[in-house]
């Protein structure tokens, strides 16, 4: 009889039983863990003025060799200079003498006709001089040895000044002199022995001769340097066409040439202080 009860009681459901019980109950869901999230990295230092001035200046001498490069590329071609040919430096005085000139009968008016041919071939052979000055390799190494030579310590502001010609402005500024007595050493050697030489020696010749024929001999004298006039007038032309370039520059920086000149003059003034 015991042996009867103790197998009743082993086969009993003890599920009921609570912490008695010998089965487990279902185990708590662990709390989800997030995931660790990566360190993001320090910022940068912020720029001294220093570097700041340093890359706005590399900037900047960047956007000054394009401009002279498409400078030097236009003025270089014979269309150019036809279609904005440069003046004779002494017309005024030619029309003077001229008109002098007419007054007098036969050999006035012959020697009238002499010198006004004579400013048309020069007005013609200083457009060659020019297109030949400007594509000189040793002018366009004039200008590149300038800008390398450009030590700006406000190039920040120079960026970021109002002046949409403010860069140009600056190597003209400070390099004038050089680039003029550069260019004039290239332009005394290319026109030396050019048409344009032969055209105003042969118009001064002439000049000179009405001299003869007008009463009282009283010319006003030719004293214009061809070689100067051709210099400053290719220069002042090499000039004004970077400025149109850089204007071209600050208008749409995100279209420049390189991504340094793209990033320099895309800033605004308050993104340098950053």
């Amino acid at each position: 009889k015991l042996q009867f009860l103790y197998l009743i009681d082993q086969t009993r459901d003890t599920s009921h039983m609570g912490c008695c019980s010998s089965k487990e109950g279902p185990k708590p869901k662990p709390y989800p863990q997030s995931k660790p999230q990566p360190q993001q990295p320090p910022p940068p230092p912020a720029l001294t003025l220093e570097e700041k001035n340093a890359i706005a200046l590399e900037g900047l001498k960047n956007a000054l060799h394009w401009a002279v490069d498409e400078a030097v590329a236009t003025t270089s071609t014979e269309a150019y200079w036809r279609g904005a040919p440069m003046d004779v430096p002494f017309q005024e005085k030619a029309d003077r003498i001229c008109e002098k000139l007419q007054k007098v009968p036969i050999a006035g008016k012959k020697a009238a006709e002499k010198i006004s041919t004579k400013v048309v071939d020069i007005k013609a052979s200083q457009q060659e001089g020019g297109q030949t000055l400007a594509a000189d390799p040793k002018t366009k190494a004039a200008f590149t040895s300038c800008i390398d030579a450009l030590t700006i310590e406000k190039a920040v502001e120079l960026i970021g000044s109002g002046n949409v010609h403010a860069c140009v402005d600056h190597l003209d500024e400070q390099s004038h002199a050089v680039l003029r007595a550069e260019l004039y050493a290239v332009s005394k050697k290319t026109l030396l022995n050019s048409k344009a030489t032969r055209d105003y020696d042969d118009f001064v010749k002439n000049y000179n001769a009405a001299a003869n024929i007008l009463p009282g001999g009283a010319l006003d004298p030719i004293d214009e340097n061809l070689y100067d006039y051709v210099t400053c007038e290719t220069l002042k032309r090499i000039i004004a066409l970077m400025k149109e370039k850089e204007a071209i520059i600050r208008a749409a920086p995100q279209q420049a040439v390189n991504a340094r000149i793209a990033e320099v003059f895309g800033k605004k003034p308050e993104q340098w202080q950053k």
